[in-house]
């Protein structure tokens, strides 16, 4: 991570939005049991064979309608469940249904100095795990690594398993996300002290990308919440120990996320208070020169009046004993606001 100012809070909000609503996809197969782990590439999902073991499929790209069919007549997916695949608008949450689990969620991860969020939905019915996403490229790699590796033990555990560790892999993203904005927090609160005229703006983008990552995590926390407490065919006893793992990392993403969004307020407040004293430290001094110049043009209107006679206009020395009187007044208004402390 960059620690340049510039590079960190950039001038634009750090959200970024990834949507593939084109109608090519790509199908990712990878199938494992206690033995073997193969991965294959397919054209169309029609072409999936079945497996004595997990079979995870990953889909990158939404928005193929004949896909989706497809997969809805292969698998027996609700209709909604299946428009929720492709509806990156839909809000993040974890359903059991009659014969499979199903969940959309938010991909959140870091992609150089921006937050990257990318809509995600995850399928389970028996051993076979459905995962559909928006472009190729994901945060799962360590899974697949543990799948190939020789001593793994992930391959000698259900499906279920790697819907978990899936579902990890998601919720970890959010701590390195929340160290981004810790940065970015700090070299906010420099902006602010320093004076700089842009630090509200990156407040502004702080607020809204705190905003985006409650709405993407606050239902899993809900939904995780209720799957501990109720009974699930497909959650087993040996899944369930899991879980509260999965259910505290979610809790602890989301109060790092209510502390920052406390904190961001609290530099908007900031902000606004040390804009207002410096406003006000202007007002008092325009004030002030306002009352030292009442008197003043006062005086000068009654000696500037085009009278025959006013006192000490005979005398040489007028205009110097005027122009020293009206230095005394001056000096004793600034002796008597300084004695009241006004400035």
């Amino acid at each position: 991570m960059s620690n340049d100012r510039n590079d960190i809070i950039g001038e634009n909000p750090v959200r970024t939005k990834k949507h593939n609503f084109g109608n090519e996809a790509m199908i990712e197969v990878i199938t494992y049991n206690a033995n073997d782990a193969r991965r294959t590439t397919l054209g169309r999902i029609g072409d999936l064979e079945r497996f004595d073991g997990v079979t995870w499929v990953n889909i990158a790209g939404l928005g193929n309608t004949e896909l989706n069919s497809e997969i809805g007549e292969m698998f027996q997916v609700s209709r909604l469940d299946l428009d929720d695949m492709a509806n990156v608008s839909q809000r993040s949450k974890i359903v059991q249904r009659e014969d499979y689990l199903f969940a959309v969620l938010k991909m959140d991860y870091l992609s150089g100095v921006q937050v990257v969020h990318e809509h995600i939905s995850l399928l389970l019915k028996g051993q076979t795990l459905i995962m559909m996403q928006e472009t190729p490229g994901d945060v799962f790699d360590p899974v697949r690594e543990r799948i190939f590796g020789q001593t793994e033990q992930i391959r000698k555990q259900k499906a279920e398993y790697l819907y978990y560790r899936l579902m990890d892999c998601i919720i970890e993203q959010y701590f390195d996300i929340m160290e981004f904005v810790e940065v970015a927090f700090s070299e906010v609160e420099k902006l602010i002290f320093e004076g700089d005229k842009n630090a509200m703006e990156q407040v502004y983008s702080l607020q809204k990308e705190l905003i985006y990552l409650k709405n993407d995590i606050f239902p899993v926390q809900d939904a995780l919440t209720r799957m501990t407490k109720s009974e699930s065919p497909h959650v087993s006893t040996f899944m369930r120990t899991y879980l509260p793992d999965i259910l505290h990392k979610t809790l602890q993403a989301v109060d790092d996320i209510t502390t920052y969004w406390d904190m961001t307020k609290s530099l908007y407040e900031m902000q606004v208070t040390k804009t207002s004293n410096e406003m006000n430290k202007v007002m008092m001094t325009l004030t002030i020169f306002s009352a030292i110049f009442i008197p003043l043009t006062f005086l000068t209107g009654v000696f500037g009046m085009n009278l025959k006679v006013l006192p000490g206009s005979e005398s040489p020395n007028a205009f110097y004993i005027f122009s020293a009187g009206c230095v005394i007044l001056v000096g004793g208004m600034l002796m008597f606001f300084k004695k009241k402390k006004w400035f």
